[in-house]
């Protein structure tokens, strides 16, 4: 079922008895990383929630936002194929109009965080508002993003969240580069460096 409204969420999500819920936060443009989750948690047999939203709020650059790839047709067409009880298109609303944010300092400091400021910020509060819709029990994420599970762990931790977080190998290429929607704007030949 896809649903797009904040008010047929949370109706849907109040009516869940015995069964976990398994959520899946993806920015779309599905790949085999992305599928590796959804088939972990949909064996699970509990309740499934996949999210495709490109959060313009980890964007420090508005142009890396609008090219970002967005396939919203063609991923939903690849979610057909799997046992999905929700799959959870928020509008742009979601986002907008946002007077309230997340810091973590100490984490976001390092790393990937030192050459993009407000991109950490900008996942945390758009996680905390998915967190605090959803109460998942499982957020299902892959290792790739290292910096950003540190960054959601935190945040679970801080605001007092039940959700545990399953975090699942990396999935490759053929190259060896980790799959990634942003990995895919990567020219083949410039592929071969890595």
């Amino acid at each position: 079922m896809i649903v797009k409204k904040i008010k047929q969420l949370k109706k849907i999500i109040s009516s869940i008895h015995n069964k976990d819920v398994y959520f899946i936060p993806t920015m779309g443009n599905l790949h085999d990383g992305h599928l590796s989750l959804i088939k972990y948690a949909q064996e699970k047999k509990q309740f499934l929630i996949v999210s495709i939203f490109v959060n313009p709020l980890q964007f420090d650059d508005k142009k890396d936002f609008k090219n970002y790839p967005k396939t919203i047709k063609s991923d939903l067409k690849i979610l057909e194929k799997f046992k999905i009880d929700i799959i959870f298109l928020p509008d742009d609303n979601f986002s907008k109009g946002n007077l309230s944010k997340v810091t973590i300092e100490s984490i976001t400091k390092k790393l990937c965080g030192t050459n993009r400021p407000g991109h950490f910020s900008g996942v945390a509060t758009i996680l905390l508002k998915f967190l605090n819709l959803i109460q998942p029990d499982f957020l299902v994420l892959g290792k790739k993003d290292f910096q950003q599970i540190l960054v959601i762990k935190q945040t679970i931790k801080d605001f007092f969240f039940k959700t545990k977080i399953i975090e699942l190998p990396i999935i490759r290429d053929n190259d060896g580069l980790a799959l990634s929607s942003r990995n895919s704007l990567i020219p083949l030949k410039k592929k071969k460096c890595y």
